[in-house]
Formats: structure tokens, sequence, C-alpha cells
């Protein structure tokens, strides 16, 4: 029997009388830490959201339970990418298993490269702006310079992607905003309120914190999903 049909069974016991709700056991199951074991194969389905066709990949994966009864006992399901954000190196072995394309000089999966495909050279850079920030160099007219403050003032950061198709930003109309919202849908995603081209950040400790690599990779993975949805489909 399979981990999710043994907690099943256990609920309708637990609801039926058959069961202490509160038992050790159901306790246990209920708090079971579902674990990847091992990837086994892929596959690409059509996935409809609101009208709009998108070829998704999913991910054939066979499910560890360490604390279950029968240490045999193994569920395999079918997974989007996103379920699998905390099995990367499971993911990374069974990539590494596929044959690979034999035109790709990088080595990509047969079926996913896209080498032969034109690049759009994209760029990415962080600055700080502050309310009061002048220039090094003032014009002295008179001998008279202007009044500057004694700090630079309250500041604010922006971490901006510009690429040679859409400029600074990445700039999306309602109706791209709806296109890549529903592939977002598609992959089990949640939606944007705007393009992921332009990040800002009130910096500070008691603020929301300090720009890291985590803030840059996440606006990363929505730039390219952006424009996996636009280009790709």
């Amino acid at each position: 029997m399979g981990f999710k049909a043994d907690l099943v069974e256990r609920l309708l016991d637990a609801v039926a009388g058959t069961e202490a709700v509160g038992s050790s056991d159901s306790e246990a199951a209920s708090t079971t830490e579902w674990k990847v074991k091992k990837i086994i194969g892929r596959r690409s389905t059509i996935k409809t959201v609101q009208g709009h066709l998108f070829e998704i990949m999913e991910f054939q994966v066979q499910w560890d339970f360490p604390d279950h009864d029968d240490p045999t006992a193994d569920e395999v399901t079918w997974e989007p990418l996103s379920n699998l954000e905390n099995a990367h190196e499971a993911l990374h072995d069974f990539l590494a298993s596929q044959p690979k394309q034999p035109s790709c000089k990088y080595g990509h999966m047969l079926g996913t490269c896209r080498c032969q495909r034109p690049l759009i050279h994209s760029g990415q850079d962080e600055s700080i702006f502050k309310a009061y920030q002048k220039s090094s160099y003032q014009w002295v007219v008179g001998g008279v310079r202007g009044l500057r403050k004694k700090t630079d003032g309250p500041g604010e950061m922006v971490s901006g992607f510009k690429d040679e198709l859409r400029g600074f930003g990445h700039p999306l109309t309602e109706d791209e905003l709806l296109v890549v919202n529903c592939y977002r849908e598609a992959l089990g995603k949640q939606p944007l309120k705007g393009s992921p081209g332009v990040r800002f950040l009130q910096y500070g400790k008691n603020k929301e914190g300090y720009w890291t690599f985590d803030h840059f990779a996440e606006q990363a993975i929505r730039k390219c999903v952006l424009m996996h949805s636009m280009w790709d489909q």
C-alpha cells in the first residue's frame, strides 16, 4: 500500500471512530516528510490555461518514506519542476544520465537543446539611489555654491535587466502579463503583478534587509520564465 493510500485509510478510520485522531501513530503519519528517492523519467505535456496552450515538462518521481512501516513502500508520481526545488541532487543525476543532443557542443539533453536558436543578449546591474545624493562636482557661481545636506538621506536599491529587444526593465503590456501569468500557473508558480525586469528594495536593517544572491536568483529565474513564455512556446 502506498503512503497516500495508507494515510487516507488512517484518516477514514479516525472519522469512523476506529482510531483516535490524536494518537501518536496518526501524528507520525501526518508529519512524515516526503523525500525524493529518485527521478526515473520525464515527459512533455500540454496544459491549457485560460485558452493558452503551454508545453510543460514533468518528471516521474519515486518518493521515499523512511518512517513508514514498510520500507519498500514507494509512491511514484509525475511532478512539475516547481515541485522539485529541494531535490537538486536527484534532478542533476537524472539529467546527467539522459542522452545528449548530438549536434550540441555543450552537451545539452536531447529534446531540450536550444543552441540552434538566436541569442537574446540580456544584462543586469544594481544601484542605490539616495534622496539627497549629488555629484561630488558642482557649479560655483560668484564663489557661491548650492547648499548640501549633511547626509545623502534615505535610499532605495534597484536591480534592473536590459535586453536588446525590450530595453530596460522588459516592459509588458496587460495582455503579455496575462500570458506570462498563465504560463506561471501552468508551472505551479504564483502570478506576477508586473514585469520582473525591475526590482526595488527598501534596503536597511529595519526595513527589507539587504540585497543578496537569493534576491538576484529569484529575479533572474522570473525573467527566464517570462522570456520562455513569450518566445519558446
